[in-house]
């Protein structure tokens, strides 16, 4: 299933793009579904680009109520992988679960632009797809069946956390003026 959203934020892409690479965690107060954030690693690439990995952690609010009883904390995290392309202002991604090893797949690419008036676009598209046949304690069969409905609500689930994003990056940024 493919996801994409764009957002405008009032500030240049020269302060937006280092700030959701470098220093992500700031953004944190401003995402309600996320409790931590925690940077694994950051490795130097040629060709002007970095490597980083960071773990995630969402809160149980993100969670539908009638499944959050059966959820613990340890599954609500998840790694993102990026590679940010400097030149570009681009990020290419890919997000793994920390538990439930290939349940799903989760890429993406985002895109900083300068729009010409000192304000910029964040531009987030992505794609899911869930393995039914890897879902823990479900018939292969069955949770074949399901995925597709999985897909729906973890898409309709994951969009509104990544609409944050957006209008995170405008709330710290005018938080510090």
């Amino acid at each position: 299933m493919q996801f994409e959203y764009k957002e405008t934020v009032t500030y240049p892409a020269e302060r937006v793009y280092p700030l959701l690479r470098d220093n992500t965690k700031a953004l944190i107060p401003y995402l309600p579904n996320v409790i931590d954030l925690t940077r694994v690693l950051t490795e130097e690439l040629e060709g002007n680009r970095v490597h980083t990995i960071k773990e995630w952690s969402g809160t149980p609010s993100s969670v539908p109520p009638v499944i959050r009883p059966f959820v613990a904390s340890e599954r609500l995290k998840w790694l993102d992988h990026a590679e940010w392309n400097n030149e570009t202002q681009s990020v290419a991604w890919r997000l793994e679960t920390t538990t439930f090893t290939g349940l799903y797949t989760c890429s993406g690419e985002n895109f900083v632009r300068d729009l010409g008036d000192g304000s910029c676009q964040i531009h987030i598209t992505g794609s899911l797809k869930v393995h039914g046949d890897k879902l823990p304690g479900v018939p292969r069969l069955l949770g074949r069946k399901l995925a597709p409905t999985i897909e729906r609500w973890v898409v309709g689930t994951v969009t509104p956390n990544i609409a944050q994003m957006p209008n995170a990056c405008q709330e710290y940024l005018d938080s510090i003026g």
